[in-house]
């Protein structure tokens, strides 16, 4: 994976805790945000390539269980391959009970270093060596605080989110898992394209449409839906690509990304090549869905 810790340590000293802009060696999720088994039950992933966000850890893991053949992750922060590996570790050798509550903060043992122990001797060394550096420097509460964003949301609806912490199918995980590793891709957004080297079919965005403000300035939605494009050279025929999640919080905002105002978005993205789908938010009590956008590929005979 290749993570500096020089790097690390230079931010946590000088800020006293790692930047939350999405940028390199920043704050990452410990859990997943948006409905990715909503994501995913309009997505058919079995036996196919799929290119995803590194994020949590959370999408990775998501795939491999509705049965991808195979895993790549991209993210421009590194430590979210290191959060990825942690998570499909814990997945591997935790039981659902010991999982839950290291990973989730609201359960009691939130990265319990008795509970991390269990786990050090199967992680790839770049995610060894930070977190040992983390646990003999920090609380487990300055980790927490330091190093990841505080999103915090009931057990059930992760539950609901993430199809791979329903019991059922977390104890099937050891198998399925077993010899799976996801392929990690240092890019951001603009340099994903010339970074791939294969073809894929399903790539999975998160919500990197929230951000897409901040990439293009101008012309936001026709740059995006440009890029777009230009990711769809890398699917294979009949293949999808996940580009945009709207939360539903955003209703009650005044200042939302452009990708929320429903009327510049359809002029742009088009019925004839996206589709929309509504799927539970994580806002509990919103009486609004979250909506995922998809771009598929049309099929040549």
């Amino acid at each position: 994976m290749g993570i500096n810790m020089e790097i690390v340590k230079s931010e946590l000293k000088r800020l006293g805790e790692l930047e939350s802009n999405f940028g390199e060696y920043s704050k990452v999720y410990l859990n997943t945000t948006e409905n990715i088994s909503g994501i995913m039950s309009n997505m058919d992933i079995k036996d196919k390539s799929v290119l995803t966000v590194a994020g949590s850890g959370d999408q990775a893991i998501n795939a491999y269980l509705n049965g991808a053949k195979s895993v790549s992750i991209f993210d421009v922060n590194p430590l979210s391959f290191i959060m990825t590996d942690l998570k499909i570790t814990g997945a591997r050798k935790l039981s659902h009970s010991e999982f839950c509550d290291y990973f989730i903060p609201v359960c009691g043992r939130l990265l319990d270093y008795h509970i991390f122990n269990k786990l050090s001797n199967y992680l790839c060394e770049d995610t060894a060596i930070y977190f040992d550096y983390l646990y003999h420097t920090y609380t487990i509460q300055e980790i927490f605080n330091k190093t990841m964003y505080r999103f915090y949301t009931n057990v059930s609806k992760l539950h609901d989110m993430n199809d791979y912490l329903k019991r059922d199918n977390f104890e099937k995980l050891p198998a399925i898992l077993e010899g799976k590793s996801p392929t990690p891709i240092k890019a951001n957004l603009t340099e994903l394209k010339d970074k791939l080297e294969g073809t894929y079919d399903a790539i999975l965005l998160s919500n990197i449409s929230d951000s897409i403000d901040n990439i293009w300035d101008t012309n936001t939605l026709r740059c995006y839906k440009r890029f777009i494009h230009t990711l769809s050279k890398r699917l294979n025929n009949g293949g999808i690509i996940q580009c945009g999640y709207i939360y539903s919080k955003y209703s009650t905002q005044a200042q939302t990304p452009i990708i929320v105002n429903r009327e510049k978005r359809e002029k742009i993205f088009t019925k004839d090549e996206f589709r929309e789908c509504n799927v539970e938010t994580f806002v509990n009590a919103s009486p609004y869905d979250d909506t995922v956008i998809y771009y598929e590929k049309k099929r040549r005979n």
